[in-house]
């Protein structure tokens, strides 16, 4: 029988050493610490403001399922934020301050963005009395791209440009979708990263309308 060294994986065939107790109560040790860390990070995320918001619904967009998340209560100056409307004529988040605003960030190659689309628009079209206002917020893209794809949702609500990115820097948040909502009074109360629902838009928005 030839000797193990005489092949190429010899050292596969030798015999490996059992796991002793010690180690075992090292890789239980190891196991602990990173669920203790993992519980605390769930925690941090669920009080940092910047964090992204935890799951109560879904969007069925096509065959994808895709996360609504929980706008966060938040209370801070609407920032100033020049923008540009599609027709290339100046623009300014000040400008809106009489309305109920929803800012939205987003962009055509946005899964999320397009999955949020129709929710939105929905949103839209059953407030048109309650002085309420949706801005899309597209910092990524020019109006070539985006044309196409506001046809293609039958989006009503006015898109906005933002060839600087001032809004990912005012927000301090690149995330998108994002949206802010700003009240009458120029403060903004509510926050989320992620795509949103009709639903969930009726339970956290709606009672800032009423206002």
């Amino acid at each position: 029988m030839a000797d193990n060294s005489d092949y190429q994986y010899g050292d596969q065939w030798e015999r490996k050493p059992r796991l002793g107790w010690k180690q075992a109560l090292i890789g239980v040790g190891i196991l602990l610490v990173i669920i203790t860390v993992s519980n605390i990070f769930k925690q941090y995320k669920l009080t940092n403001p910047d964090a992204p918001t935890p799951t109560v619904a879904y969007i069925e967009y096509g065959s994808r399922r895709i996360v609504s998340v929980i706008p966060q209560e938040v209370n801070y100056p609407a920032p100033e934020l020049a923008l540009t409307t599609l027709e290339g004529e100046p623009a300014n988040l000040a400008d809106y301050r009489d309305k109920i605003v929803l800012v939205n960030t987003w962009a055509t190659w946005c899964p999320g963005c397009e999955g949020e689309m129709p929710e939105l628009q929905a949103y839209a079209q059953a407030h048109t009395q309650d002085n309420f206002l949706i801005l899309g917020v597209n910092a990524e893209e020019n109006t070539e791209q985006i044309n196409p794809f506001i046809v293609k949702m039958g989006l009503t609500f006015p898109i906005l440009l933002d060839t600087e990115k001032e809004v990912y820097r005012v927000f301090k948040s690149n995330h998108i979708p994002s949206s802010y909502v700003i009240d009458r009074s120029g403060t903004v109360r509510l926050a989320w990263h992620g795509p949103v629902s009709l639903e969930v838009m009726e339970i956290y928005v709606t009672p800032l309308l009423r206002e």
